[in-house]
């Protein structure tokens, strides 16, 4: 079963898309959410006025124009991707670690930045909650999802760098993965990057990325090891 996805082809219409898989239970939150009460939902309610400040940019806050999301299979470059691109846009708002595009959408207040960049790999079940988040704040961001895949032999030999007898991907890990790639692939605010495209050839991901969120790069993504 192959994932080769040449980067450079359009995404499929909206209308072929196969349904929605369910997600695994590993991607799940580990507690059940809470009861919301009255104070948590007025908490809530002052964070999305606050949110909606920032992206008006009012006060002289920095509109936020785009968040790029990575996410997608484990082991197929996202960390490289999300250090390249972090090279690439120095003044955006990033993390350095690992941090859901939920919580980045939800939880932070740039205002001095035109992007956010996060990155996770089990993102790739979340992104319609990811997109939904923006669209209830009624803001012009552009959240953009790069989904990272690579041969699957590569994916699933892969071992823990902790345990070198564990393999780091469960065939099941990575079949529920490929199924909702097969899924978010048919939306247009998704792209696809090869691991291969990455090593062998980054400034033509350098390029896809740029066109893709519609914001130039400060430098090359060349230049991550300096």
């Amino acid at each position: 079963m192959s994932v080769r996805v040449e980067s450079g082809v359009a995404p499929a219409s909206r209308a072929s898309a196969p349904p929605r898989p369910p997600k695994p239970q590993r991607a799940l939150p580990k507690k059940p959410p809470k009861p919301k009460r009255w104070l948590s939902q007025l908490r809530r309610q002052l964070k999305r006025a606050a949110l909606k400040v920032v992206d008006a940019g009012w006060f002289g806050f920095v509109p936020l124009e785009a968040h790029l999301v990575i996410c997608g299979f484990p082991r197929s470059g996202t960390t490289l991707l999300q250090l390249m691109a972090e090279t690439a846009y120095p003044s955006a708002r990033r993390f350095g670690v690992e941090r859901s595009g939920m919580g980045a959408a939800n939880n932070d207040f740039p205002g001095d930045t035109r992007l956010i960049i996060s990155k996770r790999p089990d993102d790739i079940f979340w992104i319609d909650e990811i997109r939904e988040s923006y669209t209830w704040r009624g803001t012009r961001t552009r959240v953009r999802f790069i989904v990272s895949v690579r041969d699957p032999r590569a994916v699933l030999t892969s071992v823990h760098g902790a345990n070198r007898d564990i393999y780091w991907v469960s065939v099941d890990r990575w079949r529920a993965i490929y199924e909702h790639f097969q899924y978010v692939r048919t939306f247009d605010d998704v792209s696809v990057v090869e691991y291969r495209d990455l090593v062998l050839n980054p400034q033509k991901v350098q390029d896809q990325l740029a066109s893709f969120i519609g914001i130039e790069p400060e430098r090359g993504f060349a230049e991550f090891h300096k």
